[in-house]
Order: structure tokens, then C-alpha cells, then sequence
């Protein structure tokens, strides 16, 4: 084990241990956020509100250019079966070492919902989807917010729109006219919470080519397996219906589907986390490093499903230490490890 190091938030000095459990490409780090004492930094809360707006809401929240425009795109050029799925576009704010690189967006809901915005008074309170999406431009990346169709069973329909998404990405033309965006981008991503992680944990495990492949994946508190005791069962049955396949369980189980071409992936897990527990990004991590895929898993000391309620020294500790991992993986740096 290396020397603690210490970062600093909002004045308090907090300190991380640093493991290293196994150097492959960059190796894979893990590092528990705890104070001097070596205690957590934060009690966990006992109740997490996750409760979402319906998804009709996001067209309160649609972004805009300059002129007013709406920069909302649909996915399919007509509705399917009356769904349709839309990308939702975030220009950047600043020029960075990350300009030139795209983000889409997965949020989570257990498959069930999306959960996009939400919080008493402010429709981007804390929760993952437009608030990470107005997060990332502020250091220079194209962030693009996928409302995806959801499943009911058909586990193939988030997939497909999450593939298409990358495609529409790639093609460029989502930030054009807009000095500060590189279009079309140079690296694009994917980035997901929760059921929204193993969607995006599915774009980098379950591409067609080259052109639906992300350039890397950041994953936090992520579902990953859909067999044995630590699969999240709401989102498995959301996503594969009340009686799945033995297949269908073992397609959608991320952990058997990383190759050695398997894009870099950055993880972020609480390890109280009692919803999807740790051993999900556990079990991804290791089967990045089994097959030489260049990963990183930070296993944050509490803040259970969620993180605080998307707020505290974990919260902002994740988000500092996956931009400086995107840093280093979209300018072709060896991920540095800690």
C-alpha cells in the first residue's frame, strides 16, 4: 500500500488510501475516501429520495444555443411502436485539455424510469442526468444527455438507442457553429448511473463496430451482472422481464462480455452501497484487468447507492478523479496511477 495523499474539499482535508489490486495497462486502483483517523468522512443517510419526474418533464429543461434554439434531437427518424428516443445536447462553456471529446449520458431509473432531474424547487438538483450534462461543458466536453426508450422486457431497445446515439455523435454536426466544441469530436464516450451504467457499461461491451464502440466508459455505482446475489433485481426484471433466459442472463451480465477490446472504463462504487452493491464494478474491474483493458475502480468509503444524495466530499471526489482519468485516456496518456 502507498502513503495516504490528501485532498482538499470545501476546506476540509480529507485523505485516500490508495490500493493497487492489479497493475495491467494503467492498473486498477482503489481508494477509500476516509479522514485522518482513518474513519469514513460522513455517516450515510438512512432514506435516499430517488423519486423522478416523469419524462415528459424534460422538455422543461431542453438546452438552447444562443439564439434559443433547442438543441434536442430525435434518434429515430420516426417513432417506433409510439416511442421515440432523443439526445439531448450540451454545448461546451470552456476550452480544455478535454475540448474535442463527447460524452452520452445514460441516467438511471432501474430500467424503469429515467431519473433526468429532479429536487424540491430546481429541476437539476443533484441528480445525475442534466446536472452532470451541464457539469461536463464546464471543462470543455460535448455532453449529450440520452432519454432512451425504456425496455419492458425487450432488453435489445436502450441498447439500440444507446449504439445509435454513438453513431450520431460521431457523425459531428451536434456543436456545429459553436467556437468552443471540436466538430465532430475526436474521442467520444459514454457515461452511466446505476441501471444508465450498465446501459453504457453494455455500449462498451456490447458494440458492432468501430463506429458504435465508445472510446472509453465511466461507470458509477454501476449494475453490471444480471445472475447470482449481487444483481440488482429491479432493473434485471425491468430489462429482461419475469422470466428471462439463461442467455438472455448471461448477454446482459457485463462482467462475460469484456474482451481485450473493451474500451478503458473508469468505475466509482461506495462500498456501503446496499441498492447495487460494490461487487458489481468489482467484477467489471476484474475482467477489464483479466483481459489487459486499461481500468480504474474507485471504491469510495460510504455514501451508499447514490453517493450522500449526489452531494459531499465522495460525490465531487469521484467527478475529480474521472476527469483527470479522461484526461489522460482521451490525450493517449498512460492512466497514471495514484
Amino acid at each position: 500500500m502507498r502513503q495516504p495523499f490528501g485532498l482538499r474539499f470545501g476546506g476540509v482535508l480529507l485523505f485516500a488510501c490508495t490500493i493497487i489490486l492489479k497493475c495491467g495497462n494503467g492498473g486498477i486502483v482503489r481508494t477509500l475516501l476516509v479522514d485522518g483517523d482513518g474513519d469514513p468522512t460522513h455517516d450515510a443517510p438512512t432514506s435516499l429520495d430517488l423519486t423522478p419526474l416523469g419524462n415528459e418533464s424534460i422538455a422543461k429543461n431542453v438546452a438552447v444555443d444562443g439564439n434559443g434554439a433547442p438543441t434536442s434531437h430525435r434518434l429515430h427518424p420516426e417513432d417506433i411502436d409510439g416511442e421515440q428516443a432523443y439526445l439531448h445536447i450540451f454545448k461546451p462553456t470552456a476550452v480544455t485539455p478535454l475540448s474535442g471529446t463527447a460524452v452520452v449520458v445514460c441516467p438511471g431509473g432501474s430500467y424503469r424510469q429515467l431519473v433526468m432531474e429532479g429536487g424540491p424547487g430546481d429541476p437539476t438538483f443533484g441528480l445525475p442526468g442534466e446536472a452532470l450534462a451541464q457539469w461536463l461543458p464546464r471543462h470543455g466536453v460535448l455532453a449529450c444527455l440520452l432519454r432512451y426508450r425504456l425496455p419492458a422486457g425487450r432488453g435489445d431497445v436502450p441498447l439500440a438507442d444507446v449504439q445509435l446515439a454513438i453513431r450520431r455523435v460521431r457523425e459531428g454536426g451536434l456543436a456545429a457553429g459553436d467556437s468552443r466544441a471540436i466538430d465532430p469530436p475526436t474521442k467520444v464516450g459514454v457515461m452511466g448511473f446505476s441501471s444508465g451504467g450498465h446501459l453504457a457499461g453494455s455500449a462498451a461491451t456490447m458494440f458492432t463496430g468501430p463506429v458504435d464502440r465508445p472510446d472509453f466508459a465511466v461507470l458509477v455505482y454501476p449494475v453490471v451482472t444480471m445472475s447470482g446475489g449481487w444483481r440488482h433485481e429491479p432493473s434485471a426484471r425491468n430489462l429482461l422481464g419475469a422470466n428471462p433466459s439463461r442467455a438472455d442472463l448471461e448477454r446482459f451480465s457485463l462482467e462475460l462480455r469484456v474482451t481485450a477490446n473493451t474500451p478503458p472504463a473508469f468505475l466509482a462504487h461506495a462500498v456501503d452501497d446496499k441498492v447495487v452493491p460494490v461487487q458489481n464494478s468489482r467484477r467489471f474491474a476484474a475482467a477489464c484487468w483479466e483481459h489487459d483493458v486499461n481500468s480504474q475502480l474507485l471504491e469510495l468509503s460510504d455514501g451508499g447507492h447514490g453517493l450522500n444524495g449526489y452531494k459531499g466530499p465522495n460525490w465531487e471526489a469521484w467527478q475529480v478523479q474521472a476527469l483527470r482519468w479522461m484526461r489522460n485516456v482521451v490525450n493517449g496518456r498512460p492512466v497514471k496511477v495514484l
